[in-house]
C-alpha cells in the first residue's frame, strides 16, 4: 500500500522554485469501521503516513517549526520547497507510532501537547462523547430547557448524534461540558475509553528529549478560546505553558489554538505569555512576506485516504503546483 500511495503522489508536475508548508496531524492510527464522531477523520494509517513524509521529504526541505519561525521573524531567505510536521494533542501514537517514522527520514516535528490530557485530570469530550453514543442504541435527555432524543438505527445515526451533541457543547467552558455530558450520559456510566489515548509524561519527556522533537503547548484542558472569558483564556494559555515548562525543564515557545480558533485578543495573549509563535489551521501555504508567526497556517493530513490523497492535492495546489 505504501508504494501505492507514493506512486499517486508522485505522479504530480514538478514543483515551482519556493514553496512552504505547514502539515497538520492527529492520530497515526489504523481506523476501525465501528469508530465514530472527529478522531476516526482526523486519523491516518501508518502506511499512509510514512508515503506522505517519504514524498515530502524527497520533493521539500524539511525544516523544525522553531528554525522556519526564526527564518519568518527575521526576514531570512528559507531553502526551496519547505516543509515544517506537527501535531496536535499529545496522542499516544505520536511518540510510538510517528517517532520512529520521521526518525528513519530524519524529518523534525513540533508536537502541541493538551496538558490535561497527559495528567488525566481532563477528560477528553469528543472521545467520551462518541464512546457513550457508540454504545448505546439511543440517547435521551434534558438540557437547559429542551429535551433532546436520538434513536440509533444504523452508523449514520449515531453520526448525525454525535454533530450535533458537539456543536451544542463545543463553545462551552470545560465545566458546563462536564455537566452536559453528565446528562448524556443519564444514569448510567460512561464506558472506559481505549488506553491509553494519549502519552503520559515520562513519553513527553522522552519524546522532547530527541533532537528531532519540538514540545508546544495546546492549553490545559483543549476548549473553543474565543467562547470563553478573558480570564479563562489566559489560564488556559498560561498553565499550559507552566505545566510543561515544569515537566520539562526548559522554557515551551510554541503554541496552537485548539479547534485552530483564535482572534487578536487571544493571539496578544499568546504574546504576552512569552510565546514566539502560535499555529491555526488555516488550510494554505505560508507566504513568508505576508504571514503572522501567531497566526501560521497550517494544513491538516487526514481519513481517509481517498480524502488523504484529495487534500495533498490541496497541499500541492495551495503551494503552486497546480
Amino acid at each position: 500500500m505504501l508504494r501505492r500511495i507514493y506512486r499517486r503522489l508522485s505522479s504530480k508536475r514538478s514543483l515551482p522554485r519556493t514553496s512552504i508548508v505547514c502539515l497538520m496531524f492527529h492520530r497515526i492510527a489504523e481506523v476501525k469501521e465501528e469508530e465514530i464522531g472527529s478522531y476516526p477523520k482526523n486519523s491516518i494509517s501508518p502506511s499512509t503516513f510514512e508515503a506522505i513524509i517519504a514524498f515530502f521529504s524527497e520533493r521539500f526541505h524539511a525544516l523544525s517549526l522553531p528554525d522556519l519561525v526564526a527564518h519568518l521573524a527575521d526576514g531570512e531567505s528559507l531553502p526551496p520547497n519547505t516543509f515544517a510536521v506537527t501535531f496536535d494533542d499529545g496522542f499516544l501514537d505520536t511518540w510510538s507510532v510517528a517517532k520512529p517514522i520521521l526518525e528513519s527520514y530524519e524529518v523534525p516535528a513540533t508536537v502541541y501537547v493538551t496538558t490535561g490530557y497527559v495528567g488525566g485530570e481532563v477528560s477528553p469530550y469528543e472521545f467520551e462523547l462518541a464512546n457513550v453514543i457508540a454504545s448505546r442504541n439511543g440517547v435521551h435527555f434534558h438540557w437547559e430547557g429542551c429535551e433532546y432524543h436520538w434513536d440509533f438505527k444504523n452508523k449514520q445515526d449515531r453520526e448525525r448524534c454525535f454533530v450535533e451533541i458537539k456543536r451544542m457543547g463545543k463553545p462551552y467552558p470545560y465545566t458546563l461540558r462536564r455537566a452536559l455530558m453528565t446528562k448524556v450520559f443519564g444514569e448510567g456510566k460512561p464506558p472506559n475509553l481505549p488506553e491509553p489515548l494519549y502519552m503520559n509524561w515520562p513519553q513527553v519527556v522522552d519524546l522532547s528529549q530527541s533532537p528531532l522533537f519540538t514540545i508546544g503547548a495546546h492549553t490545559h484542558r483543549h476548549v473553543l478560546l474565543p467562547s470563553q472569558t478573558s480570564e479563562e483564556v489566559f489560564n488556559e494559555i498560561d498553565s499550559s505553558k507552566k505545566i510543561l515548562e515544569s515537566k520539562l525543564g526548559f522554557p515551551i515557545q510554541h503554541f496552537a489554538y485548539p479547534y485552530g480558533s483564535s482572534s487578536p485578543t487571544i493571539r496578544s495573549v499568546v504574546q504576552c505569555c512569552k510565546f514566539a509563535s502560535a499555529v491555526g489551521t488555516k488550510p494554505e501555504g505560508i507566504n513568508p512576506e505576508t504571514v503572522d508567526c501567531f497566526a501560521i497556517p497550517r494544513i491538516e493530513l487526514k481519513n481517509p485516504i481517498a480524502q488523504n490523497l484529495q487534500t495533498i492535492q490541496e497541499v500541492i495546489h495551495a503551494c503552486g503546483y497546480l
